[in-house]
This record gives C-alpha cells, sequence and structure tokens, in this order.
C-alpha cells in the first residue's frame, strides 16, 4: 500500500516537471519572436526616415531643358517682333486717334451751345379790374340736413355747410335765416313735435356759436306734415327726419 502511493507522488512530481518545462519553452520562444519583430519595426522606421529625408531635401525633379538652336531662336525672335506690331498698330495708335476726334467734337460743340447769348424774358402783368355783381343768397336753394331717428344731433358731415351758412350770415347783415324741423311719420304726434322743434333748435344754438346773432334766427317746427318724400318706407322716412335752411331778406 505504501509501495503505491510512493509510486503515485513519483509520478505526479514527474508530470509536473515535465508541465514547467514546456512553460518555460513557450516563454522563451515568445520572447524570441517578440524581439525578432522589435528587430523589424526597427529597420522599417529607418527605411521610412531615410525615404522622407530624401524628399525633404529633393523634393522635385527637375525637367530636362533641351537647348534650342540659333534657328529656332532666330524664328521665335521674328514671330514675337511681328505680334508686337501687330498689336501696338492696331489698338494703340487706331484707338487713340478715334478717341482724340471724338473727344474734341464734343468739346467744340459745348463751347458753341454754351457761348450763344440768352434773351432776357420779360413778362408784362396787367391788373384788369371787373366790376362784380352782388349776389342774391336768397335765390340759393334751402340746405337740408338729415337726422337719425329719434336724434337730434347734429352729424359731423354737416358742420362745414353750417359754417358756411354762419359766415354769409356774418357778412351779409341785410339777411335772416329760416329754420324749420321736421320728423318722419313713424311715432306719436306728440313726440313728433317736440322733436322736430328740437332739430330746428340745435341748428340755431349751432349757429348761434358761431357767432350770429339770434334775432336774425327764425325757427319753426312742422312734425311730419310737410314731408318731403311722400309714403311712409326706409327710404321715405331718412329724407323726412330734416332739417331745412332758407336765407331771406330782413
Amino acid at each position: 500500500m505504501v509501495q503505491q502511493k510512493n509510486k503515485a507522488v513519483a509520478e505526479y512530481a514527474d508530470e509536473r516537471t515535465s508541465s514547467q518545462d514546456q512553460q518555460e519553452q513557450l516563454v522563451n520562444r515568445y520572447l524570441s519572436e517578440s524581439a525578432s519583430l522589435k528587430a523589424d519595426i526597427r529597420r522599417l522606421q529607418t527605411q521610412v526616415s531615410g525615404i522622407s529625408n530624401g524628399y525633404r531635401t529633393n523634393p522635385r525633379v527637375l525637367p530636362v531643358i533641351i537647348p534650342r538652336t540659333d534657328a529656332e531662336h532666330e524664328q521665335i525672335s521674328k514671330q514675337i517682333q511681328r505680334d508686337t506690331l501687330y498689336i501696338r498698330d492696331t489698338v494703340v495708335i487706331t484707338e487713340t486717334i478715334r478717341s482724340t476726334d471724338t473727344l474734341t467734337l464734343i468739346k467744340r460743340d459745348t463751347l458753341i451751345k454754351t457761348s450763344r447769348p440768352v434773351p432776357a424774358t420779360v413778362v408784362i402783368q396787367r391788373d384788369t379790374i371787373v366790376a362784380q355783381k352782388a349776389v342774391d343768397y336768397t335765390a340759393i336753394p334751402a340746405d337740408i340736413i338729415l337726422f337719425d331717428i329719434g336724434s337730434a344731433s347734429i352729424r359731423p358731415i354737416y358742420t362745414r355747410r353750417l359754417d358756411y351758412v354762419a359766415n354769409v350770415l356774418l357778412k351779409n347783415n341785410g339777411l335772416q335765416v329760416t329754420i324749420t324741423g321736421h320728423t318722419d311719420r313713424s311715432g306719436s304726434p306728440k313726440i313728433n313735435e317736440a322733436l322736430s322743434n328740437k332739430r330746428a333748435e340745435m341748428v340755431a344754438a349751432y349757429l348761434i356759436n358761431k357767432g350770429v346773432q339770434p334775432s336774425r334766427l327764425v325757427t319753426d317746427a312742422v312734425s311730419w306734415l310737410e314731408p318731403a318724400v311722400a309714403g311712409n318706407s326706409t327710404s321715405a322716412n331718412s329724407q323726412n327726419r330734416r332739417v331745412v335752411i332758407k336765407l331771406l331778406k330782413r
């Protein structure tokens, strides 16, 4: 039993020694191959560096120049002279003369035009006095001012017309004005009578505010009794809601 155990231990020791020898052989082979690769890398780097230095010292190859013969030089010289003469005759001399003539003509024409005397222009004005006939403002048709439904406020579009009437009255003391208020057929007679009167008073107040004396204003209210357009339609009612202004002699 003891002999078998010793034999097994001896075999295990032999196998372990053999395994260690194999590992050392592999390590030595790897180190040898690594050293060989490093040597190859250094050799390649040296070659690349030498090639780069060669390009750096001599970056381009000079072309080979073939010298020309005397006959070729003479032919090229004649060709250059002939081309130069052609360009000088056409561009320099001809174009310069043409430009000079054109500029001279323009300059002379301008001097002739500016040297002509210009006669003085005399403007004679005559004032003609014409006798003016007095305007008969009483023959002018009456002015009409329209109002909104149930309103006695004067619309802004009629202020310019009322300013004209006030200006005529202020410049002509022999005139007076009648102001008559109207309504449409809608509403009760009592309301229409009061509304027509208020519309006439609003127009009179506007003229008084412009400087017209109240004694020259005659107001009246007729409600719906004197329509401008017959009927009770919307169009007729819009034309009947009005104030009529008429200039008369005092």
